[in-house]
């Protein structure tokens, strides 16, 4: 059956005429609530129903209550020198009544083992496992599933921290969602990075005998099939983990930004027709990376996702338009973005559209700052030629042309010269 998601629905029963438990409905409705994003191979497949079907998905969601079986889930942690943030993150999800809590080092050389250890007696649970780190994020976390004892997996990262109190556990809500699908469904934490950006679409919650295996250095990516790139489908829930790995403190401190570059490219050299590692590596690489190396690869995902189907391909399709648009803003090469900009707004992209109205104002504004730009070259050269203005009824020496230089290297963002000439026409006093 479809996903019920519009707790709305609810309210529009009539609950006599139904003779429908109340506090059924309620657990229904409280439910829903969970549900913050779903994949498109999911989403294509829901349609807008008229009332008395969605009141039939009511009812079916009543009888589907009694299908609901306790689970096991196990927590897989994969860690290596977080010291300032294990603690954190094994303290928060103890509520989280997980049936074991595998943590995978790869080599920790600060006092991340012995907090670990300390917690042992506190966390029964906790299991700590040692592993060599090979420069592959995915193998890790395939030695993590392997050692996995229960139905479901949950994978979370030592640097997030749950922030869920609510009156529903868990392994209640992954229960309640897993029975409208199949073993292939995956389901999402919500993350919330140190910024407040929130991310709905990491699949992280999946069950053993899927059969999914990680593939890729980093940022990796779950797959049945190795050859197979499609995205898997998933629903976001509204389980909420806080995130402090991409703080910018962080993120310098760990050089994480080298790191994921060279491990890019490795998922490059593995799977070169694969667009996604490309996108990453240009976006982890804008500030790393040649211009021409990113250009290059922005075309090249172009190229290899026209005309393809599946929402995979669509979608890095259109994030190398939004890189690509992205370099040339910070380029100020804005005559470039026209085509890319037009190609997103004519193709309904599946971007919010607040994304592309930012990158359409950023151009705009790029736009009048150069025009400023010329036009204070051009006054400047006007005030070359006019070193008199006798007949000027503003000034005969000819200060106002110098406000005008004075203002145009303002809007200019040229701060020192800006003072200097407001300082001479103060001297002058023809500033006062």
């Amino acid at each position: 059956m479809d996903i019920i998601y519009d707790s709305s629905t609810f309210d529009l029963i009539n609950h006599k005429d139904l003779c429908l438990d109340l506090n059924q409905l309620a657990y229904l409705k409280r439910m829903t609530k969970y549900i913050t994003n779903i994949s498109n191979d999911i989403y294509k497949n829901i349609v807008t129903k008229s009332l008395d079907l969605k009141i039939e998905d009511v009812l079916d969601a009543l009888e589907a209550l009694e299908k609901i079986q306790p689970i096991t889930i196990s927590a897989i942690i994969i860690c290596k020198n977080e010291e300032k943030y294990i603690k954190k993150c094994m303290e928060s999800i103890q509520s989280c009544q997980f049936d074991e809590i595998i943590v995978v080092d790869t080599g920790s050389t600060d006092n991340t083992i012995d907090i670990l250890q300390s917690l042992q007696e506190q966390i029964p649970q906790l299991k700590i496992y040692h592993t060599e780190w090979k420069n592959d994020f995915s193998k890790v976390r395939n030695y993590g599933l392997d050692l996995a004892k229960s139905e479901w997996v949950f994978f979370i990262d030592a640097d997030e921290y749950y922030l869920n109190q609510e009156e529903h556990s868990i392994k209640e809500i992954i229960s309640f969602f897993s029975i409208y699908y199949n073993d292939d469904l995956c389901m999402c934490p919500n993350i919330i990075n140190s910024n407040n950006h929130e991310l709905y679409n990491n699949p992280r919650i999946f069950k053993r005998a899927a059969g999914y295996q990680y593939y890729g250095n980093v940022h990796e990516t779950l797959r049945k099939n190795k050859n197979s790139y499609d995205f898997v489908p998933n629903i976001g829930l509204n389980i909420k983990f806080g995130h402090d790995g991409y703080r910018n403190d962080i993120f310098i401190t760990k050089d994480k930004e080298s790191r994921n570059v060279d491990l890019l490219m490795k998922c490059i050299e593995m799977e070169p027709n694969n667009p996604l590692w490309k996108c990453y590596l240009v976006r982890d690489g804008m500030r790393k990376l040649s211009t021409n190396y990113i250009i290059q690869l922005c075309e090249e995902t172009i190229n290899l996702c026209e005309a393809r189907e599946s929402y995979f391909f669509t979608y890095c399709y259109y994030w190398a338009h939004t890189l690509l648009i992205d370099l040339y803003i910070s380029m100020k090469e804005i005559e470039k973005t026209d085509p890319l900009i037009k190609n997103l707004r004519k193709n309904n992209a599946g971007l919010d559209e607040t994304d592309i109205y930012y990158r359409e104002q950023l151009i705009y504004m790029i736009k009048i700052e150069k025009d400023l730009e010329i036009k204070l070259n051009e006054v400047k050269k006007y005030r070359e030629n006019h070193s008199k203005t006798n007949g000027s009824a503003l000034n005969t020496q000819g200060y106002h042309l110098d406000d005008l230089i004075m203002r145009l290297n303002y809007f200019n963002h040229n701060m020192d010269e800006y003072h200097q000439y407001k300082n001479y026409l103060y001297q002058l006093n023809y500033l006062v």
